[in-house]
């Protein structure tokens, strides 16, 4: 395996969303490595595809533990602000402490 450098990581980083997401979660979770699953770069794609130009909301049903929170809520806001800082999102959960969780967690990327 050839070494990156740090400028050639932050340019795949920058284009690749599944990249990212491996990034995000592996700095989230102590250094933890995430697999990408098929149902990962399925919900990406659509999000990447069609938010935020043409849909406005977004309903994604998946089992618990399948990384819906770290993918819409976290990645994907952040990934979408470092590429445009002119973006909007709101995060809306039913408790206060998992909207302020999840915001902390997309500042820490």
């Amino acid at each position: 395996m050839i070494p990156l450098t740090a400028r050639q990581r932050r340019a795949i980083y920058r284009h690749d969303p599944v990249a990212f997401c491996q990034k995000a979660f592996k700095v989230l979770n102590n250094g933890a490595p995430l697999t990408p699953e098929w149902h990962h770069e399925a919900i990406l794609s659509h999000i990447l595809q069609n938010l935020p130009d043409q849909t406005t909301r977004l309903i994604v049903n998946a089992p618990p533990r399948s990384a819906k929170s770290l993918l819409v809520s976290i990645a994907f806001v952040a990934y979408t602000l470092a590429r445009d800082p002119s973006h909007k999102f709101v995060c809306a959960s039913y408790s206060g402490d998992l909207a302020r969780a999840l915001h902390a967690d997309c500042r820490r990327l």
